[in-house]
């Protein structure tokens, strides 16, 4: 049996929606969308309902960026 993650959503490699990352950022949605619009921010995945979807790793990257 493998051993339980306590933290799934510690995942590097975990999708963030527009929201999720927006609090992350301390930013609205709509501020997220103006980073990726930019290419501030790199979209990881675009569903063909148009969502936006953030690596957790690129979205604390750039949250560790904006605090220096």
């Amino acid at each position: 049996m493998s051993p339980r993650k306590e933290h799934p959503m510690d995942e590097p490699d975990e999708l963030l929606e527009t929201c999720e990352a927006g609090k992350v950022l301390d930013l609205t949605s709509a501020g997220v969308r103006v980073l990726a619009a930019k290419g501030t921010l790199p979209v990881a995945v675009l569903t063909r309902r148009g969502q936006r979807l953030f690596r957790r790793e690129d979205v604390e990257r750039l949250a560790k960026a904006r605090r220096k």
